[in-house]
């Protein structure tokens, strides 16, 4: 079992309202539950839907006596996505409201998943930044198109669908989830990053040359990052949201993983 260090934090950018969501909980055994929600910009009541899906998912999550971690991620996501359904039909000025996902759960050795929508969630190990979570966006239908030859580099990042969301939980069908069977193993130096794609308006050489130049503290490391989003200067910078976990050392006398035990849970707070 390792010992982590984590940490999350937001700017709100250059909208008028801050539509990401995040929160982090630890169990007393060191289980932790990672969760962060992108509201859809543009789309009314973006920041209710962000907030309601992170704090219906979290608690179905520390309730639930389901095992099986996949399933008990799925099951969290259902009641979310069922807690927006109704906020709609309770409140139909908020039709068309939604968010995206990212669930990460780690063990003390093995990290699991759920995710919808096109929030980035990236393993950093040995300086190379690897993306481990589906993009349910047309970036990724257009990336396709890229290898196949139908279309250009050029015309995949200047095209106007670029940004079109394929999947978000919008109380409605979800028929894109990307919630693998596997779990992954991390190791000590790892770097677990989640983020909304206002993080990324830094290019991946960035972000990997910030982590490189900031310190083990995880706190310092997103301000850090957040900072470099700060720096492009982008005219309509969206809001931009990270939770950042660092993987140390194992922990002596610890089992290799732990479980989700019922009871008491510690919600941690943001670095802002």
């Amino acid at each position: 079992m390792y010992s982590v260090q984590v940490a999350w934090s937001q700017i709100i950018g250059a909208r008028k309202s801050q539509q990401d969501s995040a929160s982090v909980v630890t169990w007393p055994n060191g289980f932790r539950l990672l969760l962060l929600a992108d509201g859809m910009g543009g789309h009314v009541g973006g920041d209710i839907a962000s907030n309601l899906v992170i704090d219906t998912f979290k608690q179905q999550f520390i309730k639930s006596d389901e095992q099986d971690i996949k399933q008990r991620l799925i099951n969290a996501l259902d009641a979310a996505n069922l807690a927006i359904y109704h906020q709609v039909k309770e409140n139909p000025e908020l039709s068309g409201m939604g968010t995206t996902l990212i669930a990460a759960v780690f063990d003390g050795l093995h990290l699991q998943w759920l995710s919808v929508g096109d929030s980035p969630m990236w393993l950093l190990r040995n300086n190379t930044l690897v993306r481990l979570n589906e993009n349910h966006s047309m970036s990724e239908v257009l990336a396709r198109k890229v290898e196949l030859g139908e279309i250009s580099s050029e015309e995949a990042r200047t095209s106007p669908v670029r940004s079109q969301l394929l999947e978000a939980v919008m109380g409605e069908n979800i028929e894109r989830v990307d919630a693998p069977d596997d779990s992954r193993e991390l190791k000590p130096n790892d770097l677990l990053i989640l983020a909304s794609d206002g993080v990324e308006s830094c290019s991946d050489e960035t972000i990997i040359g910030v982590c490189q130049q900031s310190s083990n503290d995880s706190a310092e490391l997103t301000m850090a990052l957040l900072n470099a989003v700060k720096a492009q200067e982008r005219p309509k910078q969206d809001n931009a949201t990270l939770i950042v976990m660092q993987v140390k050392e194992p922990v002596v006398n610890e089992p290799a993983t732990v479980q989700p035990e019922a009871g008491e849970t510690l919600e941690e707070p943001s670095t802002h």
